[in-house]
């Protein structure tokens, strides 16, 4: 079982991705929305 000081490294760590990649792009809002949405629906099935 991961820490939850590991899953929230983790999650801080894509946070700042999404937000560099935020800066970069103009159509980021899909860019970010998209993906986290994701990422957190996989977080969420893996811990049930």
């Amino acid at each position: 079982m991961l820490s939850k000081i590991f899953i929230y490294q983790l999650l801080t760590d894509y946070i700042q991705k999404l937000l560099a990649e935020y800066k970069n792009r103009n159509n980021a809002k899909y860019n970010l929305i998209n993906p986290l949405s994701f990422e957190l629906t996989g977080f969420f099935i893996f811990f049930k």
